[in-house]
């Protein structure tokens, strides 16, 4: 049986994400005309079309969406195995693409960097901060080796592992009215008075699902996707807001007239963790990073 080159497979999947010949081929740094080549060898060792051509689009037939799946997984495979056997000797060493939320990563990366520097120095990261949902897809995909993320969260092809548990702690303006003792009722609240970083980010859901609310229209966004935001906003008093506690202690609420109240931890809270694919072949180097995060 005749297999399939790795780089016909590479041509297959570059053209699969920018569905045009052109920027596939530019992306795999060959002609045009190598690239449709290659996939048409494929075709023809495969007996079956992948690709429909027209001269303005280009469409994945049944059969050509299940080999680009399968097609992303061995590429994986292979590089990781590549890395793994070039790392043998020593762990952690070359490059890995870590992905972190936006919610973690200005308090805990630049730490965290600095730790695995000063106990892995080989180790090349590189860092991707985005929304958990685009970073999953990035991970499955092959694009990141590692996230840094809030948990839970439903991800059947990654492998996640929490860390610690983090407490949320109530921000409010020393001034407001909003607040009159230790126990808040966020039901409470005036319309609008609540207020969270929008839809896609994680904390979001996790102070939902402490302050457990029937009343929503308390809540407002404003289409806010920072915590560095929200405090500010807090700090003109224009409502009360929900912030972990590495926020904190990374100093967000320096030279402002915030103040804060821990909740319930067993309430409001979120898991810290990491995730990698499960298939792997790095794993046991990845278990050593969550025990640098946690010795943070």
């Amino acid at each position: 049986m005749k297999l399939p080159p790795l780089r016909q497979m590479q041509y297959l999947v570059s053209l699969h994400e920018h569905l045009h010949f052109g920027r596939a081929a530019g992306a795999c740094f060959i002609s045009q005309p190598t690239l449709s080549s290659g996939i048409k060898e494929l075709e023809a060792l495969f007996g079956a079309s992948l690709v429909e051509r027209t001269n303005r689009t280009v469409a994945f037939t049944s059969a050509g969406e299940a080999v680009v799946e399968q097609c992303e997984q061995i590429l994986i495979q292979t590089s990781e195995m590549v890395e793994s056997v070039q790392q043998y000797r020593t762990p952690l060493t070359g490059p890995l693409r870590l992905g972190v939320i936006p919610t973690i990563a200005p308090f805990l990366v630049p730490d965290f960097i600095a730790r695995t520097k000063r106990n892995y120095p080989q180790l090349e990261l590189y860092i991707r901060e985005n929304t958990t949902q685009l970073l999953i897809s990035e991970l499955i995909s092959g694009k990141l080796d590692l996230l840094i993320l809030a948990l839970p969260y439903h991800a059947p092809q990654a492998l996640t592992k929490v860390v610690y548990r983090e407490r949320l702690h109530l921000a409010y303006h020393r001034d407001s009215g909003l607040v009159k003792s230790n126990r808040v009722d966020f039901d409470q609240l005036p319309e609008g008075s609540l207020l969270l970083l929008e839809d896609g980010h994680c904390l979001r859901d996790h102070a939902l699902s402490g302050c457990r609310l029937s009343n929503n229209h308390t809540i407002h966004t404003f289409g806010v996707t920072s915590l560095q935001m929200l405090v500010q906003m807090v700090n003109r008093n224009i409502g009360v807001t929900l912030i972990p506690q590495m926020s904190i202690d990374s100093g967000i609420l320096s030279g402002t007239d915030v103040l804060t109240q821990p909740l319930q931890k067993s309430r409001y809270y979120r898991d810290i963790g990491v995730a990698w694919r499960k298939a792997s072949v790095k794993a046991d180097e990845y278990e050593l990073l969550s025990h640098e995060l946690r010795n943070l």
